[in-house]
């Protein structure tokens, strides 16, 4: 696909959201006081992926929402890049995702379907990346996500990044997930974003239902995410608040009383959550 193309001719719906996000970020990027400072998102923009964010704009909690949720898993990564910069990264269903251009330290892998893997290397390829990156291809409706990710081999601790991506999995596919992960190490971590369907309800409903208008489907998974990933191992070591790091990077002007009493179920309804897996012995 060429950079020209528009989004919308893309396989996946994922692929819709991946440039919005992307335009988000890049957008940031421009503002004087930028949250995440992401100058590598505008590389990977084409002009229908800035008509689209064009068409997002009227939404700004919807893009203070996404650049909150990145910005919580880029600094935990720091943090743990801190305590081991050679760590291992995984980064699933990564669309245009570029951590790996402007974290600090790290190995890393990329996971998307091949169109979103074969217009990264044309746009950011994996050889310009100041730390050692490869990306793989994998088709998650056909692939054994297991047998893809063999290729990064078992070699100690790994980090494994799912950034808006389990709110289209149902709980099955969350459970294969889990389990295909168990091969990356002796202990794996895990960050991902998790909705409730109340905060669905009340907020994020609006920002699908315009992406759904130009052609990604969505439909929110009823799922109990916690639960699921422990049937698999997996234990939860610490949960975040987007809408308080919303409030925190003064990216809206509720007051924090507020969050705290009448719109907790708000507060706590959209959630950066890291779990851990240790393979016993």
């Amino acid at each position: 696909m060429s950079k020209s193309e528009s989004p919308t001719s893309a396989v996946k719906p994922v692929s819709r959201t991946a440039w919005y996000t992307c335009g988000v970020r890049a957008e940031d990027a421009r503002a004087p006081h930028s949250v995440l400072h992401d100058r590598h998102a505008e590389a990977l923009m084409t002009p229908d992926g800035w008509e689209l964010v064009a068409a997002m704009r009227d939404l700004p909690r919807a893009s203070a929402g996404i650049l909150a949720r990145h910005r919580l898993i880029d600094d935990r990564v720091r943090a743990l890049l801190a305590e081991d910069p050679e760590l291992r990264i995984v980064i699933l269903g990564a669309g245009l995702d570029t951590r790996a251009f402007r974290l600090p330290g790290g190995r890393w892998w990329e996971l998307d379907e091949p169109a979103v893997i074969e217009f990264k290397e044309r746009e950011l390829p994996a050889s310009s990346a100041p730390r050692p990156l490869l990306r793989i291809a994998v088709d998650f409706q056909h692939d054994s996500l297991g047998e893809r990710l063999a290729a990064i081999g078992d070699s100690g601790p790994v980090l494994v990044i799912i950034e808006g991506v389990l709110l289209y999995l149902d709980a099955d596919e969350q459970l294969r997930t889990a389990h295909a992960l168990h091969g990356l190490g002796p202990e794996v971590r895990v960050l991902f974003d998790v909705m409730t369907p109340v905060f669905f309800k009340r907020l994020g409903h609006v920002a699908h239902g315009r992406l759904a208008s130009f052609g990604a489907p969505f439909r929110m998974q009823d799922v109990q995410v916690a639960r699921v990933w422990a049937q698999a191992g997996f234990q939860e070591e610490q949960r975040w608040s987007i809408p308080s790091t919303v409030r925190r990077l003064g990216l809206t002007e509720i007051p924090e009383w507020l969050l705290n009493s009448a719109l907790i179920r708000i507060r706590d309804g959209y959630t950066v959550r890291e779990m851990k897996y240790t393979r016993t012995p």
